[in-house]
């Protein structure tokens, strides 16, 4: 089954960020990746989602001592999306 927004926003992305953060601090790990989507154009609605939820999981880390744990964030883009010339002229530098 595929993720929805709701998935990742309001009390259920909170659950799944304060769980991933718990698991990290658990565990001992030294980093973490962060729960990102495929992005399918600049405005997609998952982008502000996962950037939200970089945020929300790095104030948990740093609430629980896990704030030297680096968090990687793996953005995730269409080849189609990268190479269309109107989404290009986005990108701020035309």
């Amino acid at each position: 089954m595929m993720h929805t927004p709701a998935d990742f926003t309001g009390t259920p992305g909170r659950r799944r960020i304060s769980a991933l953060g718990d698991f990290v601090l658990d565990h001992g790990f030294t980093q973490v990746l962060a729960p990102t989507h495929l992005l399918r154009s600049p405005y997609d609605d998952w982008l502000d989602i996962d950037l939200e939820n970089v945020r929300r999981l790095k104030n948990h880390l740093d609430r629980g001592n896990g704030g030297n744990i680096p968090i990687v964030y793996s953005l995730a883009i269409t080849y189609a999306t990268l190479r269309d010339p109107a989404q290009e002229a986005m990108d701020g530098s035309g």
